[in-house]
């Protein structure tokens, strides 16, 4: 205890004393020197300005204003594109599959056999269930209780439609279909959908009201598939391209009033000292080289993205893994892991 005492008061005066507060505010991961100097190429290039002086004083400017607005009015994800155009990945020629990302996708690929061993990579994954399914189980009963009588306690999400978007090897597809929402398992890899197929064959409950699609959200959209009732997108947004395009087709596949849910991590030093340096590199709880620092998305983006979207965001939490139990619990820490849940306005 001792330890963790002084560890977060190292950590406190570390932020205050050494992070910009333009940094601290949008996490750019960027030294403050590399940001000045973005807003001042910025300033040059579109108000056409040469006078040197000139051009700190209004990037002075620029950056106070940046602190003060903070999340209301520029999420960092929009900030950072406009000051480092240079890492956004390149337009695709094909907009169905704009937002899947490559590299990240033949790394799944490498682990397809991983999925379902108690002791294996995704064993943290897997005990996640003990959060998410009770979480989207209550929420979901709770918003159709104004519409719907439940058929019985077995299955009390009988009737709802739910897209599992990027599905992997079935872990929350299996849980939801055995509560009784029809799910259809979403992922982009083919061999991960091939692992959900066989291992749902283990289990004849759930083989009419569960199905498993090789694909993306894009795609879905354009086939003419009927909405669904709620969308799960549980660690997943910060492995594709291009957040804002997939958030909004995870928007426009769900129908009004309907539900998405989101579990991912925070981009924050936090989460890169604990999810990718402990949690990959030493304790080896995640495969290594599954996460990029730079694509964790903070909750204040993700609910500026939704709530642009005609959504209305319902909670913000944080969830934290024990990994020597392989339990999870929620706190109000959001630094590293956290959940989400919004509603789909009417029109």
């Amino acid at each position: 205890l001792l330890f963790c005492k002084n560890y977060f008061q190292c950590y406190s005066y570390f932020r205050v004393r050494y992070i910009p507060t333009l940094n601290d505010d949008y996490r750019l991961g960027y030294s403050d020197r590399q940001v000045k100097d973005a807003i001042r190429a910025q300033i040059s290039k579109h108000a056409h300005i040469r006078d040197p002086r000139v051009i700190d004083i209004l990037a002075h400017r620029a950056e106070i204003e940046l602190e003060e607005v903070k999340f209301s009015a520029t999420p960092s994800h929009t900030l950072y594109n406009v000051l480092f155009p240079e890492n956004l990945c390149p337009k695709p020629t094909d907009f169905l599959s704009n937002t899947i990302d490559d590299k990240n996708l033949s790394r799944f690929r490498e682990l397809c056999n991983e999925w379902w061993k108690e002791d294996g990579v995704f064993r943290l994954l897997l005990s996640m269930n003990q959060l998410r399914i009770p979480w989207i189980r209550e929420n979901v009963m709770l918003h159709r209780l104004k519409t719907v009588s439940f058929d019985s306690e077995r299955a009390p999400l009988r009737g709802v439609s739910i897209l599992d978007v990027g599905c992997g090897g079935g872990f929350l597809s299996e849980a939801l279909a055995r509560i009784g929402a029809t799910v259809t398992g979403l992922d982009a890899e083919e061999q991960n959908i091939q692992v959900a197929r066989i291992h749902q064959t283990f289990d004849k409950s759930i083989e009419k009201n569960l199905n498993y699609v090789c694909g993306t959200v894009e795609k879905f959209l354009t086939e003419g598939i009927e909405r669904f009732d709620v969308l799960v997108a549980s660690e997943v947004v910060e492995h594709v391209n291009h957040v804002p395009q997939f958030v909004k087709s995870c928007i426009d596949i769900v129908k009004p009033g309907g539900l998405l849910f989101f579990t991912t991590i925070n981009r924050t030093f936090l989460s890169w000292l604990l999810g990718i340096q402990v949690a990959e590199k030493v304790l080896s709880l995640v495969p290594k080289g599954v996460h990029e620092w730079k694509k964790f998305v903070p909750p204040d983006d993700l609910r500026s993205l939704l709530e642009s979207n005609n959504c209305k965001v319902q909670m913000i939490s944080g969830m934290l893994p024990n990994p020597f139990t392989n339990h999870w619990c929620w706190t109000k820490l959001q630094e590293v892991n956290y959940a989400l849940y919004a509603i789909k306005n009417n029109p």
